[in-house]
């Protein structure tokens, strides 16, 4: 999306089709809690975080942003929000600069934004809530840490996030991306799922329900058994990368792929992430290693491997596919996006009362949207 009608569009889609943040809107204006409030919110600057956005100034917060990567921001989103009256910071010095506001309340895409403030601790305030975490990488990195000192509450691993937005959200997306970048069907061809959690899964099954022939590589056990059992065939890395037509890395990891393992590609391999982190294919090591790149378009960019000749063809130059081309149908990534709103009001109304470290998100909220969702979806 790269022109301001589009961010009026999604808006008017949302609106039209699924008015969850209606619901949303009037709901938090109802109970006040966020009135004047400070929220720091680290995510990808799209079009439809522009339709919560505006939600949530509405119901009277202080709202400010940082970008997750230049790579998804849309610069007409930005902008809207902006007029509507959030600020926005850019580049790689915004997570920093949003905690200069002293937020009360922060919602985290990654763990970027809440490892800055552990580390800023001459701003911690009395006044803080808590937070919150929407990726599966940044969970990780968050049982990782050794001293946490402020709750944060877990959205991946709620019933929304996982099973909605995750599985069927970004299994559309990638399909759609697919046929809106390649412009070619990978129908009876091989593809390799990297990682099975639930964006693996929901990428292996809306491929699969597509016609591709679908092989899981897993490196924890009880997922690569699950993979089984729900009826793939499991492969490695290097078999992903030396026979096939299609490789999807969704493990949420940095650096996957190596600059040895870029050299064993197959031609027209393509290459697309789904994962948190652009750094996740490592597409600066297929760089090193090719002798000569070409972009044929916003979304698709062709390598041509020095020792073999053979092509690679990546997407998004690393970034999650269905976020930088904003694919898929808006409706599960609306649905998170209440479910993170909703958190933010908890947590302002009940942060101060949690212990520090990894929380559960309360069930109540996931029953609370469901029943917005579903008075949404009515005709």
């Amino acid at each position: 999306m790269n022109n301001a009608t589009d961010v009026a569009t999604i808006t008017a889609k949302a609106d039209r089709e699924f008015p969850i943040f209606k619901e949303i809107e009037s709901h938090l204006k109802a109970r006040g809690k966020l009135n004047n409030i400070q929220i720091g919110w680290h995510c990808h600057l799209t079009a439809i975080t522009a339709v919560a956005a505006k939600c949530l100034i509405a119901a009277g917060v202080d709202l400010y942003l940082s970008e997750c990567t230049p790579a998804t921001t849309e610069g007409s989103a930005v902008e809207q929000m902006r007029l509507e009256g959030a600020t926005i910071y850019l580049g790689p010095d915004s997570p920093k600069r949003v905690l200069e506001h002293d937020p009360r309340v922060i919602s985290d895409t990654g763990l970027v934004l809440i490892e800055a403030y552990i580390a800023a601790t001459e701003r911690e305030s009395n006044d803080f809530r808590g937070a919150s975490e929407i990726t599966g990488s940044g969970i990780s990195r968050l049982r990782s840490l050794e001293t946490i000192g402020l709750p944060v509450v877990n959205l991946n691993d709620g019933v929304i996030k996982s099973k909605i937005e995750n599985f069927h959200g970004v299994g559309d997306g990638l399909v759609e991306a697919l046929d809106l970048v390649s412009k070619r069907s990978f129908s009876k061809e091989t593809a390799t799922v990297v990682g099975y959690g639930q964006v693996g899964a929901g990428a292996a099954h809306y491929l699969k329900r597509s016609g591709v022939n679908v092989k899981i590589a897993e490196t924890d056990p009880v997922r690569a058994l699950l993979a089984h059992y729900d009826g793939y065939e499991l492969a490695s890395l290097e078999e992903g990368m030396a026979c096939g037509s299609l490789l999807v890395t969704a493990t949420g990891q940095k650096f996957l792929i190596s600059e040895a393992l870029w050299q064993t590609a197959c031609n027209d391999l393509t290459v697309v992430n789904l994962g948190h982190w652009q750094e996740e294919p490592n597409l600066d090591a297929l760089e090193k290693v090719s002798k000569h790149q070409e972009k044929l378009s916003k979304g698709l960019s062709t390598y041509t491997l020095a020792k073999s000749g053979n092509k690679v063809h990546a997407y998004t130059g690393g970034a999650p596919a269905n976020v930088a081309l904003l694919t898929g149908s808006i409706e599960p990534t609306l649905l998170h996006l209440a479910t993170e709103i909703l958190t933010m009001d908890y947590l302002v109304d009940q942060g101060q009362n949690l212990d520090p470290g990894e929380q559960p998100l309360p069930y109540e909220i996931e029953k609370e949207v469901s029943r917005l969702a579903l008075r949404a979806l009515k005709p």
